[in-house]
């Protein structure tokens, strides 16, 4: 857990995962799906799709009901474990996934299908509010796809400046969110960040170091954003804040 300068060890999820979804707060989250191999667990995971859901309190994890769809490699959004909206990921299947689920606190719903098949996409916003952005294409690397989500309904919207997957959404809301990192064609990971205002990309200031399959902090305004970790497999926090310091000068 982070406190805004440290890092402190919470309590451990029940299994091994990585490349899992997840959504919520410090003290109210949920982890889902994700890769998990109980022998090696640093395999590729794509060989162990996995179903299972987990909640955080703040200092233990509990087993939630388990995801609707085996995979790894879907976005999540929203306000933790009564408010939580999944989308995309991967089941070892030739198509990627377009189902999108709500979980409500005791059980997942299968809500409207994203126009495109998507995984290793970045998710922020709520889940009546959400944007997905950038994908692994079923027929190639990454693209700069965008959707918006309004709580029934997936619409494709203006894409992204970056064609990216294994990127991560971070910041505010739907409307004032962020697409951070990734994994471009090249290949090589990237350390572009772009900001989402409801209808336009913007390119702003890069993470300090390239990095794919990391973290992202849904903070509470539209002003800053979070990074944590990521490949090539470090251990490194960046923030960013876009706020404007107003001072008051005595020009008497």
């Amino acid at each position: 857990e982070y406190d805004g300068s440290s890092w402190t060890a919470g309590g451990n999820v029940s299994n091994m995962m990585r490349v899992m979804g997840g959504s919520g707060t410090q003290t109210d989250a949920m982890g889902f799906g994700g890769g998990y191999n109980p022998i090696h667990p640093e395999f590729h995971p794509t060989n162990s799709p996995h179903v299972g859901t987990e909640s955080y309190n703040g200092s233990s994890w509990t087993a939630e009901a388990n995801y609707p769809r085996a995979n790894y490699g879907a976005a999540g959004c929203g306000a933790g474990q009564t408010a939580t909206l999944a989308f995309g990921g991967n089941d070892n299947t030739a198509t990627t996934g377009t189902e999108t689920y709500e979980y409500n606190g005791t059980a997942w719903s299968e809500e409207g299908d994203m126009n495109s098949g998507s995984y290793g996409l970045g998710g922020a916003g709520t889940s009546t509010a959400a944007l997905k952005t950038g994908r692994y294409d079923p027929v190639g690397p990454a693209t700069n796809q965008a959707e918006e989500y309004d709580g029934s309904s997936w619409t494709n919207v203006n894409a992204s400046t970056l064609s990216r997957s294994n990127n991560w959404g971070t910041g505010g809301p739907q409307t004032a969110a962020y697409s951070v990192g990734g994994y471009i064609p090249g290949p090589s990971t990237t350390a572009v960040m772009e900001s989402y205002d409801g209808t336009n990309w913007t390119t702003r200031a890069s993470l300090g170091a390239a990095r794919e399959v990391g973290g992202g902090a849904h903070t509470a305004t539209s002003e800053t954003a979070f990074a944590v970790g990521g490949q090539s497999y470090t251990t490194s926090t960046e923030e960013f804040s876009s706020a404007i310091t107003v001072r008051s000068v005595d020009t008497t």
